[in-house]
């Protein structure tokens, strides 16, 4: 969709001049003057827009700046990926890195519990290796 014409627009819509139209829309001359300079960078904003709307009773929606970017219904083959569905796969890219992050932790953390299941039975024979000379000793201190 192309921007709104807004000389094209002043000149043969309401065919009023730059000064007539600005006073008509509550808005400089000076802001209508360089939105219409030649190969001004300067676009017409939604809120003029609507201002437009009202006063000359013309629909301004489809030059607003959402609807612009809009691509043709025919263009069914090509895909754009928006900000939102760029961040949204970042995202997905983020949460498979932290689970596959996870899982080798969990494994670390299986490895570590056995380890301490294996010091704890040590721990326990030795316990009971200490009772045992514990017992020896008070038999043969009789």
């Amino acid at each position: 969709m192309e921007a709104f014409d807004l000389k094209n627009f002043r000149e043969k819509h309401t065919k009023l001049s730059q000064r007539e139209f600005a006073a008509k829309l509550g808005v400089s001359q000076g802001t209508v003057g360089k939105i219409e300079a030649p190969n001004s960078t300067v676009k017409v904003s939604n809120k003029l827009l609507d201002k437009i709307a009202a006063k000359f009773n013309y629909d301004t929606e489809p030059y607003k700046s959402y609807n612009l970017d809009k691509g043709s219904v025919h263009d069914e083959h090509t895909i754009e990926i928006g900000e939102f569905e760029y961040k949204y796969y970042k995202l997905l890219e983020e949460k498979e890195a932290l689970y596959n992050k996870l899982l080798e932790l969990s494994g670390e953390n299986k490895d570590l519990l056995k380890k301490i299941v294996v010091c704890a039975e040590e721990k326990n024979e030795l316990l009971i290796e200490r009772e045992q000379l514990n017992k020896k000793i008070e038999t043969m201190s009789k």
